[in-house]
């Protein structure tokens, strides 16, 4: 019997997965680790740290203190200024990494594929490495004074003690589910992209919309400073949704409505739960190849589903105007450029997110009217302002393939005109409709050669600005195919002060026009034409298209230059 047992093969044991409490104390301390060694490979990455520590710092002491204030004043006021600023906390989780610097990838889903561990058991390391930082830090400081707020009693400050991590967990959880989900949604084809720029759209307005929708509301008007009735009735909305829910339990309590705050608390659990749970499939799907190479799925890719095999035998045709732009050295440049404005994801994204923008301004300016319509008025430059800066860094996202350019001597006049060009064909035209309607919505026509001259300065401003910016400090950003809200460690410090630096030149280049402009409105009546406006409509032409080749010239000269250091900067 013992012989027969022992001449059975050993079957090896299968590996055992570490526990939850295990993975959670290995991926904080990889976080760490990784913090530290990139504060040592990268200087901008310890300034970065500096000066975010030092905002963060100052922040959350104001905060605080705040809070701190607050258990001094009657329990309505404080659970209204909590919950509001809590919910602001919360969508500002859920929605700024879409577009804004993007999400710390340093613990990318993607990077733990290799590693045995299904994704349930990855979800809470992931929730406590996400609080390692400057944001998850100040958030959980400042949840954490809640409960001085509202320890005035046994049943709030129990409930405070409850709601304060359920809140920095949800908001830290959303984070990674927003980005996450977004991320494999780009991944797709060009149905895909039309979704999201969809959803980055309605997500910018979710804001200005509740403002409008609450001044509008029962004829309240919302004012500066606020009414603290339509306060406090917009705290009360935002209490019963999943924002407010983890901050307005205790309020609640506080309040002497014990069950208004269990409900709360309960509910706000619940939510936690679901995010993790939604979190948790859509971590599964990237860790087993789900959301990282999709497969072909009828409806949803455009090139393997909706035209079957024939797009797998004929590739797409290219528009004509694109073939024939490729006859010249520039025209080639715009036409690449054109087909990454149209087919990249990381363009879309930064199209999406700008033209958010205008949108807003539409929205706020209806929901808090300004005599003689300043806020609409504003549209159409803002728009300029922003399509101008938008390609500072454009270089960057050719990433080590500038090198094709460099090697084939593409003089950077070529390159710096054709990039800029690209963009030029299809902003222009949106930036003079958008000067249009910030004077129809007013009714202020006789403001249109102003306004119009205000955004072609901006515009052409910016591009001048750009055109130098992206060859003389082009930082890493990610690469085609990654996440379009990933940021590669090391760049947010350097994109912080490109983007500073290129925004206030490009307003200080625009001055002359703003200026002449701002006194049109101010001097201009209604219905009268003037002087000013006209002179702020060619100043801004003046300004605009001396900028711009002003711009393009200095930054062909950097390109022609730099070109072998523009590669070096790009690789990592």
């Amino acid at each position: 019997m013992s012989s027969a047992l022992a001449d059975r093969p050993a079957v090896a044991a299968a590996p055992r997965t570490p526990s939850a409490a295990a993975l959670a104390r290995v991926l904080v301390t990889l976080k760490l680790r990784l913090l530290r060694n990139t504060l040592r490979r990268s200087p901008w990455q310890v300034l970065g740290l500096v000066v975010a520590g030092l905002y963060g710092l100052g922040i959350t002491v104001s905060l605080v203190g705040g809070l701190v204030l607050l258990r001094g004043a009657d329990a309505g006021t404080a659970g209204s200024a909590v919950v509001l600023g809590g919910s602001a906390a919360v969508l500002g989780w859920a929605l700024v990494p879409l577009v804004a610097f993007g999400t710390d990838a340093t613990l990318d889903p993607g990077r733990l594929v290799p590693f045995p561990a299904p994704a349930r058991a990855l979800v809470p390391g992931l929730v406590l490495a996400g609080v390692v930082g400057v944001p998850g830090l100040v958030t959980t400081v400042v949840a954490a004074a809640t409960v001085v707020t509202f320890s005035r009693g046994t049943a709030a400050t129990v409930v405070a003690v409850v709601a304060a991590p359920i809140a920095v967990a949800t908001a830290v959880s959303l984070s990674r589910l927003t980005t996450s989900a977004f991320a494999g949604a780009l991944g797709g084809r060009r149905s895909r992209e039309r979704l999201t720029v969809v959803v980055l759209l309605g997500a910018s307005l979710v804001g200005p919309a509740l403002a409008l929708l609450l001044n509008r509301a029962d004829g309240a008007t919302i004012t500066f400073p606020p009414d603290p009735a339509v306060v406090a009735r917009v705290a009360d909305v935002l209490a019963w949704t999943p924002l407010g829910w983890a901050w307005g339990a205790p309020a609640a309590v506080a309040g002497g409505q014990v069950l208004t705050g269990t409900v709360r608390l309960a509910l706000a659990a619940g939510f936690l739960v679901a995010v993790l749970a939604a979190w948790s499939r859509v971590l599964d799907r990237s860790l087993t190849g789900g959301a990282l190479s999709p497969a072909p799925a009828r409806g949803l890719d455009d090139d393997a589903s909706r035209h079957g095999d024939r797009r797998e035998r004929r590739a797409p045709r290219e528009p004509a105007l694109l073939v024939r732009l490729e006859t010249t050295r520039t025209g080639a440049a715009m036409a690449r450029s054109l087909r990454y404005w149209r087919r990249d994801a990381r363009y879309v994204t930064t199209v999406a997110s700008l033209l958010g923008v205008p949108l807003i301004i539409v929205v706020i300016g209806s929901a808090f009217p300004v005599p003689s319509g300043g806020v609409v008025l504003a549209l159409g430059p803002v728009l300029g302002f922003f399509l101008g800066w938008a390609s500072h860094d454009d270089v960057a996202y050719d990433g080590t393939a500038v090198w094709m350019a460099v090697a084939a001597g593409l003089p950077g006049r070529c390159d710096r005109r054709g990039r800029s060009l690209a963009l030029l064909v299809w902003a222009g035209p949106l930036v003079l409709l958008a000067s249009v309607v910030s004077v129809a919505v007013p009714g202020r026509w006789e403001l249109l050669p102003a306004v119009t001259g205000v955004a072609l300065a901006l515009l052409g401003a910016g591009q001048g600005v750009s055109a130098i910016t992206s060859a003389a400090t082009p930082y890493p950003v990610q690469e085609a195919g990654e996440s379009p809200f990933a940021s590669p460690p090391g760049s947010v410090v350097a994109s912080v002060a490109v983007q500073l630096v290129s925004s206030v030149v490009g307003l200080c280049l625009a001055s002359p026009a703003i200026a002449l402009a701002v006194a049109a409105l101010i001097v201009t009546e209604p219905g009268e034409p003037g002087l000013l406006s006209f002179g702020a409509l060619a100043v801004g032409l003046a300004v605009g298209g001396g900028a711009w080749a002003l711009g393009t010239g200095l930054g062909a000269r950097i390109f022609d230059r730099r070109g072998p250091e523009i590669i070096a900067a790009l690789v990592r």
